[in-house]
Order: structure tokens, then sequence, then C-alpha cells
């Protein structure tokens, strides 16, 4: 009896177990837009609205968190800082209440589907280096046209560029 008992019991596991891990299809989302840190970079809390009903917030420095160096993180919001805690008043959401200013980290946004870049004379062409972050110029240029765009990088320094080709990009006309 208790053989048959054990030999049940074993078989419903095994049924269960199959049922459980079935193939699951799953659609491949884009990669989601994300900030990418140089240095250990400090967080802030956002706080209270401005009191004159503009979207300005006050933020303040949390004393034991950081982002690590060289590090990318997801962002899903953004708010405007109204204190003098962070030299920029743009502020990017990375965790709970935890934000970081936009002027100390380069900014990766997707485009959407079908956006062009235009030129208007010809465009010298950069690499992103993905270990520094920064964008070394390749020789080529690119000549006047409409191109395709994939993604967006602002870096700290003001400058923005739009990604035409795997790993190639060419500054926002205008940024």
């Amino acid at each position: 009896m208790k053989k048959i008992i054990k030999v049940g019991l074993i078989s419903a596991l095994a049924l269960t177990s199959f049922i459980e891990f079935s193939a699951t299809n799953v659609q491949a989302s884009a990669v989601p837009d994300y900030v990418h840190t140089y240095k250990v970079e400090r967080v802030l809390a956002k706080g209270n609205q401005d009191m004159n009903g503009t979207d300005l917030f006050n933020f303040s420095l949390v004393t034991n968190r950081a982002l690590g160096a060289n590090t990318d993180w997801k962002f899903d919001q953004t708010a405007f800082n109204n204190s003098n805690v962070s030299g920029n008043k743009t502020m990017l959401r990375v965790a709970t209440n935890e934000w970081v200013s936009k002027q100390n980290v380069a900014t990766v946004y997707n485009t959407e589907n079908g956006d062009t870049q235009g030129t208007k004379e010809p465009t010298k062409v950069y690499s992103l280096d993905y270990k520094t972050y920064s964008m070394n110029d390749t020789g080529k240029i690119l000549p006047i046209g409409l191109w395709k765009s994939g993604k967006i990088i602002d870096m700290p320094d003001g400058v923005s560029y739009t990604q035409i080709a795997t790993n190639e990009w060419i500054p926002v006309v205008g940024a």
C-alpha cells in the first residue's frame, strides 16, 4: 500500500511540474529609456510641490544612497527641482522617490518607430564608446538627407545625438 501511495504522489508531482513548466511565448519589448552614470551619483528625494502652483518641487539629498559609477538605470519620470541641492533643474526618477540630476548623466531615449533626422549639410558620424560613454569621430561624413532614427542620447555637456545605424550617431539638429 505504501508503494502505491508513493508512486501516486511522485506521478502527481511530475504531472504538476510538467504543467507548470510548459512553454510560454513572450513578446520582446524595446529597451526602456535609461540613464548612464559616469561617477558615483548622489540621489535626491522629491518633496513638496512649490507653493506657487508651478511644476517645481523641492528636493533633498538622500544621505545613505548613491548610484554606482558606470551603471545604467531605467527612469520613468521627470520633475523639476526648485531647491539648491542640484545644479540642474531637470531630475529623473530611477527608483521609488530616488532622483538624479540630468546634468550629471547620459540620458538614452528610444524614438518612435519611423522617426527621422534631417541633415542640412554634410554631417560628421560618431560612434559611442559604451565603456566610457563618449562619442568618437568615425571619419565618415553623412550626406544631406533624411535618416531613420533609433535612439537619442543626451550627453551631460548638453550635446544630443541620434542613432542612424548600428553604433553610428549624428548630432541632433537644433540641439
